[in-house]
């Protein structure tokens, strides 16, 4: 994958480096990959959100499905979101097995 191509270059690059503050992670990185430099946005506190409160307001159901079966979260390989979908996650366990629906908002008109 991509991504570990990236890690494994800065991971490299801080080898043999010794490293003092925080901030010289940025120039490390930076400097990781010399044709073409690693862009690097530095991130504020501002630039994280902290998504707890949504999610227990919003998601509802994590452990079954659709159809009644329990939920494996440790055997999943795919996870699919469609946009037609809303409130619907499709798992599978196994690239070419079978998809299941996981129904994580609460329907509509509704009450719990």
């Amino acid at each position: 994958m991509e991504c570990d191509s990236v890690h494994s270059m800065i991971e490299r690059a801080c080898r043999n480096i010794d490293v003092f503050t925080p901030l010289e992670y940025y120039t490390i990185v930076r400097t990781a990959r010399r044709s073409q430099p690693y862009a690097v946005k530095v991130m504020t506190v501002c630039d994280f959100k902290n998504m707890k409160a949504l999610v227990s307001t919003y998601v509802k159901n994590r452990s079954k499905f659709i159809d009644g079966s329990a939920v494996n979260w440790m055997k999943t390989e795919v996870l699919s979101y469609k946009k037609d979908a809303s409130g619907v996650i499709e798992m599978s366990y196994d690239y070419d097995g079978p998809v299941n629906e996981l129904l994580v908002t609460k329907a509509q008109g509704r009450s719990e």
